[in-house]
């Protein structure tokens, strides 16, 4: 599986999962994040957009939900609210059926966040939905909420 290392944000109660993070400390020093190896000292931040040369990518993997009811059911569609400087992509599943949808913005960087609606798919069905939003190519990414209408089948008749 690799290196794991997890990060608390304090302010925001935010727990943040790195693979690969092959630093035994970090800190910040004259207000610029430094983390350390056994060997050496390395500059750390949002303004290095690559992982020497390779595009850092991140993703939130959401917990499958019912919604509160065990019907089968269809997504209208989902509302993502979020930051970015390009392209995200939001996956999601129902039961064992997948879906992809891709959402494409202006390469203009943003500190707002902004609000999407991607339309639902009638053939993603099922009981319990799980939702994955993740970056494009490296681009920056934060994550406000995640809103999803779903379309329940069969709620007149009962089980």
């Amino acid at each position: 599986m690799g290196v794991i290392c997890l990060s608390m944000n304090i302010r925001r109660r935010a727990v943040t999962q790195y693979h690969g993070f092959l630093f035994n400390s970090m800190c910040l020093f004259n207000n610029m994040p430094v983390c350390l190896s056994d060997s050496a000292i390395y500059k750390f931040g949002h303004e290095y957009q690559n992982d020497d040369g390779t595009n850092i990518d991140c993703f939130a993997t959401f917990v499958a939900t019912d919604f509160g009811i065990a019907n089968h059911k269809h997504l209208r569609s989902t509302h993502v609210s979020y930051v970015s400087d390009g392209k995200i992509i939001l996956t999601y599943k129902a039961d064992d059926v997948s879906y992809k949808a891709e959402e494409v913005l202006s390469e203009v960087r943003s500190t707002t966040y902004r609000d999407i609606k991607v339309k639902g798919n009638r053939k993603v069905e099922g009981t319990y939905f799980e939702f994955k939003v993740e970056n494009y190519r490296g681009s920056d990414l934060t994550l406000n909420s995640i809103r999803a209408v779903p379309i329940i089948r069969n709620l007149g008749t009962s089980n």
